[in-house]
């Protein structure tokens, strides 16, 4: 059956769309039937990270980057925002922000947003962990934990699922009614690693995903009981991955009686790595109106690949003054709940 549906494939993408050079050639444009009809190229950081340690009372960093690529039938852009600071009153925080945008046969959206944060108050004794995950606008994931020494990888989240599907385009070739349409689909997870705990966060809190396209344009003949043409296959518009190393520290202690001195410690690593354009095509058959169906990989391409820091400030101390939040005295030793 696998030689039959193979043929088939052939067969009918050759019935009066590959039958001339100018069908061909019609056909491959626009259908994006190879990979060098989908070349995209990288544009410039559209934004820059700034070093914010400079507040006096309330350290922090925060970086908030862009970028887009891809020309204008197929494409992706993300955008990320990190934050890791302190406050007088004994609060902590961290945060991982991070929104995909993607487009497939001009058909543009928002499939992934993603959240992930993590919280504490030193004269409360509170630290928690939150992760949520919307996909198209909706709220398809959300976790929490309380505070903890993670150790190892803790996943709080993951997502797989198909995102949309463009309306199916269709053009004449010679007479033959050529269809093209795109589906876009993808994942996303997010991941804890660290110390998260009333004294502050040591740790790291990670998030990325991927979002892929599957391209398909051919032919049907037999009153659509019968299909087959050329796919691109895996086509991944974006995989990336943004761990944000935060250090996040709050405290005060007393060196002589009767004085408090307050201590922070702030820093993050913001680091990325995305791959882009990976993927490959395929001959593909229906029968039966998609009773019998096959494939046969014609051609693949590994992508392009990148990773940076965009932001990389170590952790340093500040003394704030000499009025601190209640229960002064040195940071507590690592306690409360482990995970492994």
């Amino acid at each position: 059956m696998k030689s039959m549906t193979s043929i088939l494939a052939i067969g009918a993408a050759a019935i009066g769309v590959f039958s001339s050079t100018a069908a061909h050639a019609r056909f491959k444009t626009d259908s994006l039937a190879g990979p060098s009809d989908v070349t995209m190229v990288q544009s410039a950081l559209t934004t820059t990270p700034i070093d914010t340690r400079s507040s006096a009372t309330n350290p922090y960093v925060s970086s908030n980057t862009s970028d887009w690529y891809g020309n204008d039938r197929f494409g992706a852009g993300f955008n990320v925002f990190s934050y890791s600071g302190t406050s007088s009153d004994g609060w902590a925080g961290a945060y991982n922000y991070l929104t995909v945008n993607a487009r497939a046969l001009n058909d543009q959206k928002t499939p992934l947003q993603a959240y992930v944060y993590a919280n504490t108050h030193w004269p409360t004794v509170s630290s928690n962990v939150y992760a949520y995950i919307y996909s198209m606008g909706n709220l398809v994931r959300n976790g929490s934990r309380g505070g903890a020494q993670f150790n190892g990888t803790h996943y709080l989240t993951t997502l797989n699922q198909d995102f949309w599907t463009s309306p199916k385009i269709s053009f004449d070739v010679y007479g033959v009614t050529v269809f093209v349409q795109a589906k876009v689909y993808g994942s996303a997870s997010q991941s804890v690693n660290g110390r998260v705990w009333a004294d502050g966060i040591n740790a790291t809190l990670s998030q990325g995903g991927g979002v892929k396209a599957e391209v398909y344009g051919g032919a049907e003949v037999l009153w659509g009981a019968a299909s087959g043409g050329v796919a691109i296959k895996d086509l991944s518009l974006t995989t990336l991955s943004f761990p944000l190393a935060a250090t996040a520290n709050h405290w005060g202690f007393s060196p002589a009686p009767g004085a408090c001195v307050n201590i922070t410690n702030v820093g993050g690593r913001y680091s990325t790595s995305l791959q882009w354009l990976s993927g490959r095509v395929v001959l593909w058959g229906k029968l039966f109106w998609g009773a019998v169906k096959d494939e046969y990989e014609i051609a693949n391409w590994p992508g392009i690949r990148k990773s940076w820091d965009i932001i990389n400030y170590p952790a340093q101390s500040k003394q704030l003054g000499n009025t601190c939040f209640p229960n002064p005295g040195t940071p507590p030793a690592v306690q409360g709940i482990v995970i492994y």
